[in-house]
């Protein structure tokens, strides 16, 4: 049994390098992740920037999201995002940036022509991830646009450096007060190596009571086939519930293309200095998760659970209605 810490890390080398359970460009929140990282629609979450940055200009917020965690003392990942969609009139804007230390084995392609008998090429990568989405609010903050990229800076002891990125566009609305909508174009650019995620079609629903009891569900259409793959839709589900001072969810996540099933649950701490939900405050919480795949990942890899920390802090701004857009 092996035990990982993490905001958005999947060890498993079967996983690794596929963008259908999660990639070095994809800086995921406790709290999205306990859902089963389903984001697309998530206005509250920081996810949202590198899932559908249209989403993060549906509410007027600031946000700063720490993550950071370790599998196996190999893979590792730490990194943060922050949003704000208050001080620029009629633009909400994000940066994130995360570091990565990926086990991932070569691909044919990848494999020197040339090693120590009985030595394994050394498969562990570093992953310099830059983030950056802009978003436009429309209709009374009802309806937005947006567009997000990352230039990813790739090194490995015998493939030296490299350089890629991602490209991603969407739209996000809210067709009702407590219901969000998000449809997203994911990892539009060309595909540069073999570990470089496909691109995809996301659609993302949220339906909300309150901040922190709500139901979501993601439904992610990969648009390049991959070797081996089964049923090609990847399913994101979860629902959360909590108060002031609390919150836990649980979600289940379907991998089509790799025939993966995950079930996550999730518990946070939450610290609120408003008693009044409109009011200008700080609101921040520590999150705790956990993935347990619902089969195995591998042939030599029966049975992997994995836990994951994250620390999320969010500086909430006054939530009265705008009169400067």
């Amino acid at each position: 049994m092996r035990f990982l810490h993490s905001a958005s890390l999947i060890g498993a080398p079967a996983l690794l390098g596929s963008a259908l359970a999660g990639t070095p460009t994809e800086i995921a929140s406790g709290a999205a992740m306990a859902t089963g990282s389903a984001a697309a629609a998530h206005a509250d979450d920081n996810t949202a920037l590198t899932v559908n940055p249209a989403a993060i200009a549906l509410k007027p917020r600031y946000g700063i999201s720490l993550v950071g965690g370790f599998f196996d003392g190999t893979d590792v990942r730490f990194g943060g995002t922050a949003i704000d969609g208050v001080t620029t009139k009629g633009i909400a804007m994000g940066l994130g940036y995360q570091r990565s230390y990926l086990s991932m084995p070569l691909v044919v392609e990848e494999l020197p022509g040339w090693g120590e008998v009985g030595q394994d090429p050394p498969s562990a990568r570093r992953f310099d991830t830059f983030n950056l989405g802009f978003a436009v609010p429309l209709i009374e903050e009802r309806l937005s646009v947006g567009l997000g990229g990352g230039l990813v800076l790739i090194g490995h002891p015998i493939l030296g450096r490299a350089v890629t990125g991602n490209l991603t566009a969407g739209v996000a609305g809210r067709p009702a007060e407590r219901w969000a909508v998000g449809l997203a174009g994911r990892n539009l650019l060309p595909i540069f190596f073999a570990t470089d995620p496909g691109a995809s079609v996301v659609l993302g629903n949220r339906y909300a009571w309150t901040e922190n009891r709500a139901l979501s569900l993601d439904v992610e259409v990969p648009l390049t086939a991959r070797d081996g793959g089964q049923l090609p839709l990847i399913a994101r589900a979860g629902a959360e519930w909590g108060d002031d001072s609390k919150v836990l969810g649980c979600g289940y996540r379907f991998v089509g293309p790799l025939n993966q099933h995950w079930l996550t649950l999730g518990a946070g701490m939450i610290s609120d200095s408003s008693t009044d939900g409109r009011s200008t405050g700080t609101r921040g919480g520590l999150h705790y998760v956990a993935e347990l795949p619902l089969a195995g990942l591998s042939d030599d890899k029966a049975w992997l659970p994995a836990v994951r920390h994250t620390l999320t802090i969010t500086i909430m701004p006054a939530l009265g209605p705008r009169t400067d857009r």
